[in-house]
């Protein structure tokens, strides 16, 4: 779990492009996704809490998916 604290104000926009890119540890442009319908732009301090674990897997099949989810709690 992440909290998200703005630095700045945050700016709303509902008319946006999105665009998903991929490299070799990265692959976001694999993840499906329909036409957005809300998107934020700021600054942010970020405190990550601790995780559990939840299931163990091989390093070398999890390792392309580590960072494809975040979740957000609000503070």
């Amino acid at each position: 779990m992440t909290t998200f604290r703005p630095s700045s104000r945050i700016k709303l926009s509902y008319n946006f492009d999105l665009k998903l890119g991929s490299s070799d540890r990265d692959p976001l442009a694999e993840i499906p996704f329909k036409e957005p319908i809300m998107g934020f732009y700021g600054i942010f301090t970020n405190t990550m809490h601790p995780g559990e674990v939840v299931a163990e897997v091989e390093e070398e099949q999890f390792i392309r998916y580590a960072f494809s989810k975040i979740d957000f709690m609000p503070e």
